[in-house]
């Protein structure tokens, strides 16, 4: 059990922990660590029940060879690990979605240049490729330092790399896929092509122009912004250390986990004998999270 008190050691601040006696002190963490880890020696199966949903999968994996010898290590790590809970998987959910209204949606996570070197291909496809020569190598603003300048020329080299790279990859699928049609499925795809072109009328007034292609090239961005948010809440940003996020109560919305809750117990109620009442449900227009 070593690694897994190690585990409780480095991260204690991050496991919530109750007294085990109503109206008892808070501890110190000394003494949570201590209690915990006489738990985990003495009564796995209680460990697990008390802290299991806090504990990563590799530190879980330490608990398998005591499945055979007692029923209730096999019966919480059965939910914890072959059969995730619903609920805890909901909390996580909620504690990211809180996190990314808080410190993300206002910060510089999602500027141009943040995105780009996150996610260079995205960036291409719903940004890059409506910006002009000029706006790519716009020049740094006075107060940008050298070194600043030199991190972010390689930010650009490396992204513009990826995504050349992913163009050659689509030219050569492009290639494959055009050598195995034949004449009339050519013929066909011309006109298509030429329907998405996207060009305006050549007698539509300049300014119009230049106000849809503004609305537009914002529209891609804030589609991207969305995506990205949906990576972002799946756990897909492998720079971000999502346990100090997941494990962490400070980021609990309690109206929202309320809600849960009496989902949660309409959910587990059995119908009548004979009847069966659908519960109605509103979109509130809210992101589950």
């Amino acid at each position: 059990m070593d690694p897994v008190i190690a585990y409780v050691q480095a991260n204690v601040d991050a496991i919530p922990f109750k007294s085990l006696q109503a109206d008892e002190p808070e501890p110190s963490n000394e003494e949570k660590i201590a209690t915990m880890a006489r738990v985990a020696e003495g009564d796995p199966g209680l460990f697990l029940s008390r802290w299991g949903q806090y504990l990563p999968r590799a530190i879980l994996e330490y608990f398998q060879p005591l499945r055979d010898l007692d029923y209730e290590v096999d019966f919480y790590l059965q939910q914890l690990m072959d059969e995730p809970s619903k609920p805890q998987q909901r909390i996580v959910s909620n504690r990211r979605y809180e996190y990314l209204k808080r410190h993300l949606r206002e910060s510089s996570y999602f500027s141009d240049d943040s995105m780009q070197q996150r996610e260079p291909v995205l960036y291409e496809q719903y940004v890059g490729q409506y910006q002009s020569e000029q706006e790519k190598t716009m020049p740094f603003a006075n107060d940008v330092t050298l070194v600043q300048r030199v991190l972010s020329n390689i930010d650009r080299h490396y992204a513009s790399e990826q995504v050349r790279k992913q163009k050659i990859i689509e030219e050569e699928q492009f290639e494959e896929e055009e050598e195995s049609e034949d004449e009339e499925e050519d013929v066909q795809d011309t006109p298509m092509s030429d329907d998405r072109t996207g060009a305006l009328p050549s007698n539509q007034p300049a300014e119009d122009t230049q106000h849809e292609e503004a609305e537009f090239r914002e529209s891609q961005r804030q589609e991207l912004i969305r995506l990205l948010e949906e990576r972002f809440l799946a756990g897909k940003d492998p720079e971000f250390d999502y346990s100090k996020v997941d494990m962490n109560e400070a980021y609990d919305d309690l109206t929202q986990q309320g809600q849960d809750m009496e989902d949660r117990y309409f959910d587990e109620e059995e119908p009548g004998i004979g009847t069966s009442t659908p519960r109605s449900t509103v979109y509130t227009g809210e992101l589950d999270y």
